[in-house]
């Protein structure tokens, strides 16, 4: 169920408290969350999104950075945390489908 997957989702990731839900919740399958950097305050922006599937619900996350040109590696070693924190929340069939590294 992709409502269950972004729940779980949301408690792993909202526990850090750089990171901000802000879409309008208008989606349940579907969230945007701000990261902002510790010492800087650097804004990223995290797309979710849940695609149901034969298999189960796959998550599928985009993470990117707003601003210059390299985050050295921040944006996936967010979301591998991320992909870590939710299915330690609960075992749920989905596949790590898409990372873009800006």
């Amino acid at each position: 169920m992709p409502a269950a997957l972004l729940a779980r989702l949301d408690v792993a990731v909202l526990a850090d408290r750089n990171v901000t839900r802000v879409d309008d919740g208008g989606r349940p399958d579907y969230r945007r969350y701000v990261a902002r950097t510790a010492i800087l305050r650097f804004p990223d922006t995290i797309d979710a999104e849940a695609i149901p599937g034969d298999g189960g619900t796959r998550l599928r996350l985009y993470s990117r950075s707003l601003l210059g040109k390299s985050d050295l590696g921040a944006n996936a070693e967010r979301l591998e945390g991320w992909r870590a924190g939710s299915d330690s929340c609960g075992k749920i069939a989905y596949n790590f489908a898409e990372l873009r590294k800006t």
